[in-house]
């Protein structure tokens, strides 16, 4: 009778412990320790940054170390996240982040570049116009409403639109009617937005990207948000 109680409880105990150690095992599957660096695109320096992970309707929010940049998250091989870098002086930048499905637990290094924000930064280069036109394309004012986006998480910020003459191959009439362009459609679209913007002419290629560029955004001036 007591070798047979004894047994049990053994038993037990081993199919317990192989439950455990299951489930242990389990938790682990699949699970990527990510870590690495938040640095501006420009200069390198680390930065201290807002990450807010998606992953459908699953939210986790962290943030980078303000001294090296660093941050770490822990998450699941086979799924697709959505990185999204943000603060009150850093363009907001979305980064699409997966791993292929893997059996074991590991570690993975990603570092991530992000735009500071400053006076003089350029944070969008666009080829609004082709040849001489001077009429805003559906994908041109779609550009246009997505920064109208990025202005509401910069409250505080203000920017400078510039038209460039030199794509226009150096004809003012052409370019001061693209201004006129852009001018209308800001007004209209942005509408409380438009006080935070300035459009204006730019006679030289210093803050052009690529010869094809006609339009650039720039900071002007940046307040912390409260």
């Amino acid at each position: 009778m007591k070798k047979s109680i004894i047994f049990c409880l053994v038993s037990c105990f081993v199919v317990l412990g192989f439950a455990t150690n299951t489930k242990a095992q389990a938790i682990q599957e699949n699970q990527v320790f990510l870590s690495g660096i938040v640095t501006d695109i420009n200069s390198g320096v680390p930065l201290k940054c807002d990450i807010k992970i998606t992953n459908g309707d699953k939210k986790t929010s962290i943030f980078s170390d303000s001294l090296t940049g660093k941050y770490n998250q822990l998450v699941k091989a086979g799924i697709n996240y959505t990185f999204t870098f943000y603060t009150w002086n850093i363009y907001r930048t979305k980064k699409q982040v997966s791993f292929p499905t893997n059996a074991q637990y590991r570690e993975e290094s990603m570092d991530f570049q992000v735009l500071l924000l400053k006076p003089g930064v350029v944070v969008e280069n666009y080829n609004f116009f082709e040849g001489n036109s001077t009429t805003l394309s559906d994908d041109a004012k779609a550009k246009l409403k997505k920064f109208k986006t990025q202005m509401r998480f910069h409250r505080k910020t203000k920017w400078k639109l510039y038209i460039s003459a030199k794509d226009a191959g150096g004809s003012k009439e052409i370019a001061n009617k693209r201004l006129i362009e852009i001018k209308n459609h800001v007004e209209t679209t942005y509408k409380a937005y438009a006080k935070k913007v300035t459009v204006e002419l730019l006679t030289d290629g210093s803050l052009v990207k690529n010869d094809t560029d006609d339009f650039i955004i720039v900071v002007d001036t940046i307040t912390k948000s409260k």
